[in-house]
């Protein structure tokens, strides 16, 4: 209920019982759903769409995913407030930037935020955001989310 009115969204309609009277038989209507944003909550929504078997696509304004853990430099330029015309909503993210909640805090609960070897990885507990932004990309590989992003969008 919202302000006196209710919402109702149905994605199953009962089709029938199953044999012996158990539970309604559902009949699943597949959606397209578009998803904006693709941050920890745009790719986490994405990914449970699919799973549900909808059509999904991600709409994402800037040129990566990673909503505000994707660094932009420009945040750390001669205007970093964004004040300068034409006035910019600047990331919340700076290039020195550490995570304060370990990394076991941080991972979604079926794809842990494990240490990862390779170039440019940092394995600490409280790694700097660049980690965070490799582990949304490897979360978006491991569900082959990318296909249905749309960047700068």
């Amino acid at each position: 209920t919202h302000q006196g009115k209710q919402s109702v969204v149905t994605v199953d309609q009962p089709i029938g019982m199953a044999a012996g009277g158990g539970e309604p038989v559902l009949q699943s209507k597949t959606k397209s759903v578009c998803v904006v944003g693709g941050g920890v909550a745009g790719l986490a929504a994405a990914r449970e769409l699919r799973r549900e078997g909808h059509a999904v696509t991600v709409m994402e304004q800037s040129g990566d995913v990673g909503g505000q853990w994707l660094y932009d430099p420009r945040t750390d330029a001669a205007d970093p407030l964004g004040a300068a015309a034409p006035v910019r909503v600047p990331s919340s993210i700076y290039a020195c930037l550490r995570l304060i909640s370990p990394r076991e805090a941080m991972g979604f609960s079926d794809f842990q935020f494990f240490p990862t070897d390779g170039e440019g990885r940092d394995p600490r507990r409280f790694p700097v955001h660049r980690e965070l932004h490799c582990y949304l990309k490897d979360f978006c590989d491991a569900f082959g989310l990318m296909d249905a992003v749309r960047l700068n969008t």
